[in-house]
């Protein structure tokens, strides 16, 4: 960083002279956001990967993201960037297993365990989403996003009665 807190501007010739090889992945040594990408606010972009396409393929296309195979955000090998729509980039997430769900989201009220005895009061016929809603103090609409399958679609109760999470 520079000493007014900005980070540096980078020319052709100097943006290359900030990595390291770590495998198969050139590791940017520049400035790193709290997100962990590269800082590189030179030729209009924001991030060190997104500098790396543009000076290795040419211009990003409006509305792309530049995406990483490696999953490496301080990745700056044009080897391992590949532009894609946000969709493609949700799909890439999802597809990778990257995506927070049930506990591991830290506002979520419901631990795998409830979820599960939810799904199975529920199945008795013996307990409404309202009143399993008002005992586990969320709102109705999540009971029935969980008895439906649309929310904690990660944890599966198989016929046999299998718990697989």
């Amino acid at each position: 960083m520079n000493p007014n807190g900005r980070a540096p501007k980078y020319t052709k010739d100097t943006f290359w002279q900030f990595y390291e090889i770590n495998g198969e992945c050139w590791e940017w040594t520049g400035a790193r956001a709290w997100s962990g990408y590269g800082v590189c606010t030179s030729f209009g972009q924001l991030t060190a990967h997104r500098t790396a396409w543009l000076l290795a393929n040419g211009p990003i296309p409006a509305g792309l993201h530049v995406l990483h195979r490696c999953d490496n955000r301080c990745c700056i090998n044009p080897e391992h960037l590949f532009l894609g729509t946000n969709a493609d980039n949700m799909a890439d997430r999802d597809r990778k297993g990257r995506t927070a769900c049930g506990e591991q989201i830290k506002q979520a009220r419901l631990r795998a365990a409830d979820v599960l005895d939810i799904r199975r009061r529920y199945s008795t016929g013996q307990f409404t989403q309202r009143v399993l809603a008002r005992e586990y103090g969320v709102d109705p609409s999540h009971i029935s996003e969980i008895v439906t399958g649309k929310e904690w679609r990660h944890i599966l109760i198989t016929p046999e009665g299998e718990v697989t999470i």
